[in-house]
């Protein structure tokens, strides 16, 4: 069995090299495909910071595959079936959303599509810039794909920091699946094939068994990049509580999420509560310059 690993990046210096070295030399890893500027839904096309220096820096190995996004219309995109076309051109409307519901997440779509269809494995494992395996966990994983599940579908838990290292919420999410002919991300992170999802056939793996790390706000630079997405209000307010009053508690009172800075205004998100982290991170982690600074007291 062959593992593709899939690896879209854009404006993540803060924790791209970092996943890279975590995965590249793992036994999860057979190839690892990279692309650059593969989470636009700003007004600039290409990152902006140091992430086309840090690809560049692994360009020579072997295993690495690298592309470049530009963004395409779905009228270009070699469809795999009519529902993957009817959920290109329903996703592909201007809503006023930055990420999951307007052209940006038509672009994700197109993106990992172009990416899985460059992948040679019988597997994908999708693996976000700012997402940490650790090894022994990539080990556990690998094995277990190498036991002849008949399973088409891993879910894996999260740990998901937010502002610092120390405060986190638990999420799953889609990250291994088997490549079919034909199959295709129907959102961000979904998979169907033919127009039917691969949830029909997924395996939740148990968190004691494996679960990975999320880093998906930390830095304030970081943050601030996210908040430029999104509305002046939303974006200053934002900025405000969590900088400079670094209240958390306001945050949840006010129902303004904690599972993702811009879904404050989605009900469904109000029972979330970020938690305090004591365990360990994975070592490669560790020498991160934010590493031991603690945004909330």
């Amino acid at each position: 069995m062959k593992v593709s690993c899939l690896m879209p990046c854009y404006n993540v210096d803060v924790t791209l090299e970092y996943a890279i070295k975590a995965i590249i030399d793992s036994p999860m890893c057979d190839e690892l495909i990279l692309c650059e500027g593969g989470w636009n839904p700003t007004k600039e096309i290409r990152s902006t910071d140091k992430t086309i220096e840090i690809i560049e820096k692994f360009s020579s190995n072997p295993k690495v595959k690298s592309l470049t996004w530009w963004p395409q219309s779905p009228n270009d995109y070699e469809w795999k079936c009519e529902a993957h076309k009817n959920r290109l051109f329903a996703h592909n409307k201007v809503n006023g959303h930055p990420f999951y519901d307007g052209p940006s997440l038509t672009q994700q779509m197109l993106c990992r599509d172009t990416m899985l269809d460059m992948a040679t494995g019988d597997w994908i494992f999708l693996v976000d810039a700012d997402e940490i395996h650790a090894p022994e966990s990539l080990m556990r994983l690998r094995k277990l794909i190498n036991s002849g599940i008949t399973y088409d579908l891993l879910t894996l838990k999260a740990r998901v920091f937010y502002f610092d290292f120390w405060n986190y919420a638990d999420e799953r999410f889609r990250r291994i699946f088997r490549k079919k002919e034909g199959c295709y991300f129907s959102d961000d992170n979904s998979i169907d094939v033919n127009g039917e999802s691969y949830d029909n056939n997924k395996f939740d793996v148990p968190e004691e068994f494996d679960y990975y790390f999320h880093y998906a706000y930390i830095g304030k630079e970081r943050v601030n990049k996210k908040l430029d997405m999104w509305n002046a209000e939303d974006a200053e307010r934002w900025k405000k509580i969590v900088w400079e009053e670094k209240s958390m508690g306001k945050i949840m009172m006010n129902n303004y999420g904690g599972v993702h800075l811009f879904a404050h205004k989605n009900m469904g998100y109000a029972g979330y509560k970020l938690k305090k982290f004591s365990g360990l991170h994975p070592e490669i982690i560790r020498n991160h310059p934010d590493y031991f600074e603690k945004r909330f007291k």
